[in-house]
């Protein structure tokens, strides 16, 4: 029996989302080549879904990824705007004056667990028909992938949305790392990204540790925050 996922879709939500590649230990991992595409079907997938990728952490057989899932339905302006991004401009589109159609492309374009089934049968497929040329079959993946709550992102999509540093209020400087690595490293992001930083703030440990790894160009607090999770 499934255990139900844990979802907050009444409002805007900072998850944590991992799966780890199927198969023997040395030929399940992830290889350059196999990072490159799933960050380039990430990029792709982004164009078309209204959720925001905030990190993605691709190491040994799995991944880890941070997704704000809005609240909000998209707006049919919107809908057909992210269609065109993914599909082209001379893709025919659905049907957006039916209700139905409409509001079944708002429901999953928000959809984060939709999202992640795009992207790893997307994965799975090049992998089997492309990196092994047709001779693999079946999925790559672990089962379904994993979730956790992280926080509200309510100042996330209000960044994305305003892009606007006077549109969000200031808050204070947080203190989750100490020390001159720390200090010297939040100083440095904070003035090349003001804004992410004071937005990122407000979601406690995961976005302080996202900001340092940001600014030190390591993974080591990310992975410790993570690990909380």
């Amino acid at each position: 029996m499934r255990t139900p996922r844990q979802r907050k879709d009444g409002e805007d939500t900072l998850y944590r989302l991992s799966n780890r590649q199927a198969g023997t230990t040395g030929e399940n991992q992830f290889d350059p080549q196999c990072r490159t595409q799933l960050l380039r079907l990430v990029n792709r997938l982004s164009k078309l879904y209204a959720v925001q990728i905030t990190l993605l952490q691709v190491s040994g057989n799995g991944y880890n990824l941070l997704l704000a899932a809005p609240a909000a339905m998209p707006s049919r302006k919107t809908i057909e705007a992210h269609f065109r991004a993914y599909h082209g401009k001379k893709a025919t589109p659905p049907n957006f004056d039916d209700p139905a159609v409409l509001r079944h492309w708002a429901e999953r374009l928000r959809d984060f667990s939709a999202f992640i089934k795009d992207l790893e049968q997307m994965f799975t497929v090049w992998l089997n028909q492309v990196k092994h040329g047709g001779k693999r079959h079946g999925t790559s993946w672990c089962g379904r992938f994993k979730s956790a709550i992280i926080g509200p992102a309510q100042r996330l999509f209000a960044a994305w949305n305003n892009r606007s540093r006077d549109d969000l209020p200031r808050l204070g400087r947080p203190r989750s790392y100490q020390g001159p690595l720390a200090e010297s490293a939040w100083h440095r992001f904070w003035y090349r990204h003001p804004l992410l930083a004071d937005v990122l703030a407000g979601t406690g440990e995961a976005g302080t540790a996202l900001c340092l790894a940001m600014a030190t160009g390591t993974v080591w607090p990310i992975r410790n925050a993570l690990r909380k999770c």
